[in-house]
């Protein structure tokens, strides 16, 4: 995965930031689209996504592997 997991400029890094006391799963099987208590802040391509337990913003791609050519 390049140009990921730095923090340098012209890098792509995306941060959570979470208490691991607090962190939770909140999915079931029967209402999966739960999120996870104990996430504070989560910042995806330099801007943030989520904060205060609610998604502002859905600025990022999924990963995909890459393979070699």
């Amino acid at each position: 995965m390049r140009n990921r997991g730095r923090l340098e400029t012209g890098k792509i890094a995306d941060l959570t930031v979470f208490d691991p006391a607090q962190i939770a799963g909140q999915a079931t099987v029967e209402d999966p689209n739960q999120f996870s208590t104990g996430i504070d802040l989560v910042i995806v391509n330099g801007q943030i996504a989520y904060r205060g337990g609610k998604l502002s913003a859905r600025n990022g791609e999924a990963i995909r592997a890459e393979t070699e050519s």
